[in-house]
């Protein structure tokens, strides 16, 4: 059986500021992150056949297909089932944060181009997604 390469927290974000706003708000929280950026649902899925990240923050609105298809393929396959995923959106929609919990999502967080916002917000991964070893005061 093929070991899976860890990574910390993968982020799937088609827009590069949004993307780049988040990475630097994880690292913000915990400079020791490792991360990767996926910009496509496929190119996530892809992703997870060969890597086993910590955390998923999943956008809904991406260019292939929406973080809904992407959400319910994560929690079929039996290798990413069990990775917590934290939608990052800039739908604020009862309905829409309703269907993320209903696809088994463990959080959802609407988007803020405020980097110490949005640090805030991502303070819970510094504890989460640290190794014992990796944890800073």
């Amino acid at each position: 059986m093929m070991k899976l390469k860890e990574i910390d927290v993968l982020v799937v974000e088609d827009q590069a500021l949004n993307a780049d706003l988040t990475l630097r708000a994880l690292h913000i929280q915990e400079p020791s992150l490792t991360t990767a950026v996926a910009a496509t649902g496929t190119a996530a899925i892809d992703f997870l056949q060969g890597h086993a990240p910590k955390a998923i923050l999943l956008d809904l609105q991406l260019p292939d297909m929406d973080g809904f298809e992407v959400l319910k393929h994560i929690r079929e396959d039996s290798r990413s089932r069990s990775i917590p995923v934290i939608v990052l959106t800039g739908s604020s929609a009862d309905r829409q944060r309703i269907e993320a919990y209903r696809l088994g999502v463990n959080a959802y967080i609407n988007k803020t181009t405020d980097l110490y916002g949005l640090a805030d917000h991502l303070i819970l991964f510094k504890y989460l997604l640290c190794t014992p070893e990796k944890k800073s005061a």
